[in-house]
């Protein structure tokens, strides 16, 4: 959805858009398990670029990534969707 939303933008931001998250989820093979628990064991990355926020759990020395959300959404539409 976020792809579609900055490509209606402007061409090309959707490719940026993706790219930006790819690199900050990449980053977690080195920061994972350092940022913040938000909600039960889900941590939470910020985007650096983009209003995103990276939901991950922590397996053993893995991040294994859950959900990439829109945190302009509610909250509760958030949790709701971590719980699924």
């Amino acid at each position: 959805d976020g792809f579609l939303f900055y490509e209606a933008q402007e061409s090309e931001l959707g490719d940026y858009f993706a790219t930006c998250l790819r690199a900050d989820i990449e980053g977690l093979r080195v920061a994972g398990g350092i940022h913040r628990v938000v909600y039960q064991d889900y941590h939470r990355l910020l985007s650096k670029v983009f209003p995103y926020g990276i939901f991950y759990t922590m397996e053993e020395d893995c991040a294994v990534v859950w959900a990439v959300i829109d945190l302009r959404r509610d909250p509760e539409w958030i949790r709701k969707k971590l719980n699924e």
